[in-house]
């Protein structure tokens, strides 16, 4: 909370302003965590207040961890918390040095620090799919519509997708490295990530990326399809 709204007792300049958004997205727990807790708020808020009742859920990526909290399917915040707090995944796997793109991609600790970007680019998605198969290290992870992606990768073979593409791009504030090949070795840590208790929340129906069908809400299926 103190990295999201930070406290002084003289006016803050710009030089402050970007160092404490540095702080915050040095912490990627502190960012998923706020994000999450965001959705369960307005969740609250939508539904204690002004009397909003859901039949379905969705999401995707932390979205769809978000919709699980917020409506009440998993309670036990405390271990949670715990979960994501002591995890390699967000220290030193896909965030920090990203040990999971390194082995992927057959690097030593040498390589440098800039493995990493992420960046949207307002291209059509079967222009940016042919364009990102002629790049080993870039990725298509997220298509927002038929004419708007995420690619991801090494920052120079992203920046040669863009001048394929001659096309508008944007680059994320948040270099994680997921939603890729890269870092599908990852997956059996996510199934324990998410392996918690559950409850069934009857009269809504929950939807996944994972299969694009409803989730089944099971611990250990629950679990895998959220790692997918």
């Amino acid at each position: 909370e103190k990295l999201l709204y930070p406290r002084c007792l003289t006016p803050r300049t710009e030089a402050d302003a970007q160092a404490d958004d540095a702080r915050l997205h040095a912490n990627p727990t502190a960012v998923i965590e706020s994000g999450t807790s965001f959705a369960i708020l307005y969740t609250a808020i939508l539904r204690d207040v002004f009397g909003v009742e859901p039949s379905a859920a969705l999401g995707y990526s932390l979205g769809e961890v978000s919709m699980l909290w917020a409506l009440g399917v998993w309670t036990d915040g405390d271990a949670g918390s715990d979960a994501w707090n002591t995890t390699a995944l967000f220290k030193t796997r896909l965030f920090g040095p990203q040990n999971a793109v390194r082995e992927h991609w057959g690097l030593d600790a040498d390589a440098g620090d800039a493995l990493w970007c992420s960046i949207i680019v307002k291209a059509p998605v079967e222009r940016v799919k042919r364009a990102v198969e002629a790049e080993p290290r870039a990725y298509l992870t997220i298509i927002n519509d038929e004419k708007e992606a995420v690619i991801a990768g090494h920052p120079d073979a992203c920046a040669r997708v863009i001048a394929a593409l001659d096309c508008h791009a944007l680059r994320m504030p948040f270099d994680a490295a997921i939603h890729a090949p890269a870092m599908q070795s990852e997956y059996p840590t996510f199934v324990d990530l998410y392996t918690l208790p559950t409850r069934v929340i009857p009269g809504i129906d929950f939807y996944s990326a994972a299969e694009y069908a409803p989730l089944l809400l099971e611990r250990d299926p629950l679990a895998r399809a959220l790692a997918k």
